[in-house]
């Protein structure tokens, strides 16, 4: 089964005139989450549950045939993680998908394009 799509926000800029809020999805256990890369997407990572959790984020291969994945990162209870700017190279699937995940739904994820 497919990924579950993470909604993308839009950076406000440098000189922008109000606030914006993050759009955050909870992790889908099962099937992971994923988004279409733009080349400059920051990843935020809420564990806003009272218990530690893990994130993966899966890397592809890169032009010099190299992995990155980072495996089960450790995320404290109440704790927030970024990552990023990511890059299409090395983590976008052949679809342009880049695939997060995490071992419980207490788990959201925000994307923030910059």
């Amino acid at each position: 089964m497919a990924e579950t799509a993470l909604t993308m926000t839009t950076a406000p800029g440098a000189y922008a005139s109000a606030l914006t809020v993050v759009t955050m999805g909870g992790a889908d256990v099962g099937n992971g989450n994923s988004f279409i890369g733009t080349n400059n997407d920051l990843i935020i990572a809420w564990n806003d549950s009272a218990t530690p959790y893990t994130v993966t984020l899966t890397s592809q291969t890169d032009d010099k045939g190299r992995l990155g994945t980072i495996t089960t990162q450790a995320i404290a209870a109440d704790a927030i993680l970024i990552f990023g700017p990511m890059k299409n190279l090395g983590w976008a699937d052949s679809g342009g998908l880049i695939n997060v995940s995490a071992n419980n739904a207490a788990v959201k994820f925000g994307i923030i394009n910059l």
